[in-house]
């Protein structure tokens, strides 16, 4: 008997394989690292006196060190499976967020801290379960994603007002060590649910009986043949820029408004309008995935931070801030889920967790370098203001970039539109 089609009238499991997957995301490097880093910048200066760009350097080194061996990682994932790389991974990444516990008064301690748990945190990236999720879904493989992605914005909107509570009620160290035991639970929660494949249970792909259906077969471009590609190139771009730009801001973003007048706490409920909005981001541009042509919603998310960003240059305070939070975060909502959409229908899934991994680590690096701009730029100038404006600029050149994608290519079964019908989802 075909266990995946008897059991259709139960939830079909690629279902828990995505709320595993948004699990994950809560508790991820850009929740985590990223969006809490703007909490703890103004008491570690005041405790160690250290400048802002001083303490930004080093979650540029975390993202940095992420961002090298998120190939890497992706590697093991092809070879090994998105369970076996995400739980220890997991584990490791959350006892060394809570270990900064313990963080001594010493640049370079913290930097080389800061340097590790970025390594660990590679395998805690989006890659593991971009590769599972798109081995569990083909028709809906846009949603799917979009769903599971949307936990990064979860995390973002709740990870600062952890962070926040946590450091008012127990101080930073107290406040690092309740962030890693948020990580550890997180990951308890992922190893029950999920799985690599569906074949690993019998299943397959969209619940389809045996044969019925697109498959997700593991073919398409290898990695060598990937970064031959002129749209890896110009998606990498375009990705590295958008990272630099709303990454930048989104870190700064408390710090920018308690510079404005505006109360720590307001700041931190503020900021947190960035992750609602990523939520909305993420299962927008997931739904709009599997109807219309991926560069076009990936150019539709990224013109909002291009006015969210010069509000924030504009000097934003009050609704307007929230406005700009909001844009922002649609942009950062887009994000994750359309690389590894994007790699899937341009590079397909044979070499998916290597192809998606040098995307995201250069993802990464713009990441990582967009909130030293933004904190060099306040130590040095006195002012972000030059960073913001330039930071438009890169979103209008994120634009137009994405812009020239070309049409999504003949992988076959994995990389092919998904039906007959043609959509601007699959443009001719």
């Amino acid at each position: 008997m075909n266990t995946s089609h008897a059991s259709g009238h139960k939830l079909f499991y690629g279902w828990w394989v995505v709320c595993a997957a948004l699990v994950g995301m809560i508790v991820s490097q850009g929740p985590v690292l990223v969006f809490t880093f703007g909490i703890f910048m103004k008491p570690l200066a005041a405790e160690f006196g250290w400048t802002r760009s001083q303490i930004s350097l080093a979650l540029t080194v975390a993202i940095l060190s992420a961002a090298f061996f998120t190939p890497w990682v992706g590697k093991l994932v092809d070879r090994h499976g998105a369970r076996q790389v995400a739980l220890p991974a997991l584990t490791l990444f959350g006892l060394g967020v809570a270990t900064l516990a313990f963080l001594p008064s010493n640049l370079v301690i913290f930097y080389l801290w800061f340097c590790c748990i970025g390594v660990l945190s590679a395998g805690g990236t989006p890659t593991a379960y971009a590769k599972a999720i798109s081995q569990w879904f083909v028709r809906r493989r846009g949603l799917a994603l979009g769903l599971s992605m949307a936990g990064i914005g979860l995390g973002a909107g709740l990870m600062p007002m952890i962070a926040q509570q946590a450091v008012g009620a127990v101080g930073w160290r107290g406040g690092f060590a309740v962030i890693g035991v948020v990580v550890l639970v997180g990951m308890l929660i992922v190893a029950w649910k999920l799985r690599n494949c569906p074949a690993d249970m019998g299943l397959h792909a969209d619940n389809q009986a045996a044969g019925a259906g697109p498959k997700p077969e593991l073919t398409g471009l290898t990695k060598q043949q990937a970064l031959r590609d002129r749209n890896f190139w110009l998606i990498a771009i375009a990705f590295f820029l958008a990272a630099l730009a709303i990454n930048g801001c989104s870190v700064h973003f408390v710090p920018m408004l308690t510079d404005r007048g505006v109360s720590p706490a307001d700041a931190a409920r503020t900021a947190a309008v960035i992750g609602l909005a990523l939520i909305a981001g993420r299962v927008a541009a997931g739904y709009l995935l599997d109807y219309l042509f991926a560069p076009f919603v990936t150019l539709f998310f990224f013109s909002g931070p291009v006015l969210g960003i010069y509000l924030l240059y504009s000097g934003a305070t009050g609704t307007e801030a929230v406005v700009s939070a909001a844009l922002i975060g649609l942009g950062v909502g887009a994000e994750v889920d359309l690389i590894a959409y994007l790699t899937a229908r341009y590079f397909g899934l044979k070499a998916f967790g290597e192809i998606y991994g040098y995307l995201f680590a250069i993802f990464c690096v713009g990441t990582a370098l967009g909130p030293l701009l933004m904190g060099t730029g306040q130590t040095v100038l006195g002012s972000y203001d030059l960073v913001l404006l330039g930071f438009v600029g890169c979103m209008i050149l994120s634009c137009a970039l994405m812009g020239f994608v070309g049409k999504y290519p003949d992988l076959g079964a994995a990389g092919g539109p998904v039906s007959g019908k043609r959509t601007l989802a699959s443009p001719a």
